[in-house]
């Protein structure tokens, strides 16, 4: 397995073979290392193998926020913000 440029990379490669599995073939996939992206796309293979010398190294997704609020006050800009409903977001951040 190759290493990935990301989830939507690895998305569309995956679905793409699941594609192929649904017309009858068998899928197989082999690697020395699997990172996060690489064991995402292998999973969808009927079968997983890796090299004695290799490892499976598994971390999890995550996401990070951004605030920029900080910074927009130093450059002296301020936002005009426009709320459509009740709820939090990204002006309101609990952290």
């Amino acid at each position: 397995m190759a290493s990935l440029n990301g989830f939507a990379t690895a998305r569309i490669l995956r679905q793409a073979i699941a594609d192929f599995q649904k017309k009858g073939k068998f899928v197989v996939a082999h690697g020395k290392i699997f990172m996060r992206g690489s064991y995402y796309l292998a999973s969808v293979a009927d079968e997983v193998y890796i090299n004695p010398s290799g490892y499976v190294e598994i971390n999890g997704f995550a996401v990070q926020q951004m605030f920029y609020k900080r910074m927009l006050d130093q450059l002296g800009i301020k936002m005009q913000i426009y709320y459509a409903g009740k709820f939090k977001g990204a002006t309101e951040p609990t952290a």
